[in-house]
């Protein structure tokens, strides 16, 4: 999926990507249903410790990537800072700014773009 396909986020300043650690392994050793759970588990954490008007999406395994409006990396920080309290060792992250967004008709023409007016 690409950003450009999802018109909601037009004006998004920024993505937080959390992954859990050793999924499959988890899912070999003690069973899917246990990977499941876990993964359910750090979506609740997300939700309560992300602004909320974020737009989750899950990506390729336990991969959660939480699209965020008019947010700075600091303050993205932070909520990842909430997330590590609870989650400790279990989740890797990453964060990014999105300095300019397009979007893009059914033809792949570009339609309309979003500058980081940001300081």
């Amino acid at each position: 999926m690409r950003i450009e396909q999802i018109p909601e986020l037009f004006g998004v300043k920024g993505a937080t990507g959390i992954d859990e650690v050793s999924t499959g392994h988890i899912n070999r050793t003690f069973g899917r249903h246990v990977g499941d759970q876990r993964i359910r588990n750090l979506v609740r954490i997300m939700h309560r410790c992300m602004p909320p008007d974020t737009h989750f999406v899950r990506g390729y395994e336990a991969h959660l990537v939480a699209y965020c409006r008019n947010e700075t990396e600091k303050e993205a920080m932070q909520h990842v800072r909430d997330i590590l309290d609870v989650c400790g060792d279990s989740v890797i992250y990453g964060i990014c700014s999105t300095a300019r967004l397009k979007i893009q008709d059914a033809e792949g023409e570009d339609t309309a773009f979003a500058e980081d007016v940001s300081p």
